[in-house]
């Protein structure tokens, strides 16, 4: 049923798992972990295989995903769970296809066409949280102060491989896919580290120059732009 022809019948089953796996988790969390690991655990495989041929229903798969992950901020074990199957690594590597530098697999499944993009909202808001969460349990308070230099401590080779990857960002803004996400990911990734404020800025600034001519375009792009210049930081003045 998360792979039903009918996209409000795969959306609806999407929302009533989540519902019931984060309803049992807050009541018996002991058990409901180890439920949740296993689920992710018998779909992560999929992901390059039967998720990929059906590119057109896998918005299900991560909108089910992205709400389990969301719900993890409350329950540290399940967030750890989440960051040691490089569920952030698999998605950018799923994205990205032949061009992704992560090639977690080598057998690809062409997804999309020039008509139709797959849909990949949830999977960046889960990728954003997924960092997002990275901070709060280092107790850092990304409103007050700035993050330390080494803070992605807490990914692996491949999560930062994929987290630094100029080539998902440009397919997300592309494609416009879940840009606020995006933007509240670049402004914390780009916090403290130079060599990335300036490789996204030369990807935004090559967006913006692709669509100048399309003003419905150009303001989603400007946003990022400015979060992009609003970080305070020993950088500010190099990214004006």
């Amino acid at each position: 049923m998360l792979f039903h022809n009918d996209k409000s019948i795969r959306i609806a089953m999407a929302r009533y798992m989540s519902h019931v796996l984060i309803g049992n988790l807050r009541i018996n969390p002991s058990v409901y972990v180890k439920v949740i690991e296993g689920i992710v655990n018998s779909f992560l495989p999929l992901l390059n295989t039967d998720i990929a041929k059906n590119w057109n229903k896998c918005e299900s798969f991560f909108i089910l995903m992205r709400n389990l992950v969301f719900e993890s901020r409350a329950y540290p074990e399940l967030y750890h769970f989440f960051l040691s199957v490089h569920l952030i690594a698999h998605y950018v590597d799923f994205i990205l296809e032949k061009e992704s530098p992560i090639k977690l697999t080598h057998k690809r499944h062409q997804m999309g066409n020039k008509f139709v993009a797959v849909e990949f909202h949830a999977a960046v808001e889960t990728i954003c949280r997924l960092v997002t969460s990275s901070y709060l349990l280092s107790g850092i308070n990304v409103e007050r102060e700035c993050p330390p230099a080494d803070y992605l401590y807490h990914f692996n080779q491949h999560e930062v491989l994929a987290l630094s990857s100029m080539a998902f960002y440009t397919k997300m803004i592309k494609e416009k896919q879940a840009l606020e996400d995006l933007g509240f990911l670049i402004h914390r990734l780009a916090i403290r580290n130079l060599k990335f404020s300036e490789e996204i800025s030369r990807v935004i600034l090559k967006c913006l120059n692709e669509t100048m001519d399309k003003s419905d375009e150009v303001r989603p792009i400007m946003i990022l732009a400015r979060r992009l210049i609003e970080i305070n930081d020993e950088f500010v003045l190099q990214r004006m």
